[in-house]
């Protein structure tokens, strides 16, 4: 606790994630003053784009709706930041607020790979995909991008 001098002072509070706080406080001999303070926390904006669009957006686990979407008062901070879209790779990323003018984030979504799964009968037969022979096929199959194959 410190002592001040009777008079006027200005009290000015500051935290990198919550608004400053700004009092005038009078102090009077022998009355004490009590601030209980709860500073509120700072916020921001994130603009969402995707392409294509219509792609699920949550934040911090929590659906906000889907692209292309605004998503208004954010506590400054990290967050995490997840897009789903069918057909398409699924979108993670920590983002941080850290001002509260709007920050555009676009993702271009990355086509998803299919899982390919023999249950061969004979067993021994030989594999030909596209033209080429396999060896074998792992028994996790094989990743491959969305396409026709022959």
């Amino acid at each position: 606790m410190t002592a001040l001098d009777s008079g006027r002072y200005h009290l000015k509070l500051v935290h990198d994630q919550f608004e400053a706080y700004f009092a005038e406080i009078n102090l009077t001999p022998g009355i004490s003053i009590l601030l209980n303070l709860r500073l509120e926390p700072r916020r921001g904006t994130i603009l969402v784009e995707s392409i294509p669009t219509g792609a699920i957006v949550e934040l911090d686990g929590i659906k906000k709706g889907e692209t292309p979407l605004e998503i208004r008062d954010i506590h400054f901070g990290k967050h995490l930041l997840r897009m789903i879209k069918t057909g398409f790779r699924n979108y993670e990323e920590e983002i941080e607020i850290k001002s509260s003018t709007p920050q555009l984030i676009r993702i271009n979504f990355q086509l998803a790979k299919g899982t390919l799964f023999l249950k061969l009968n004979p067993s021994d037969m030989n594999i030909f995909l596209e033209g080429r022979q396999l060896k074998a096929i792992p028994a996790d199959g094989i990743k491959l991008p969305p396409s026709e194959y022959h």
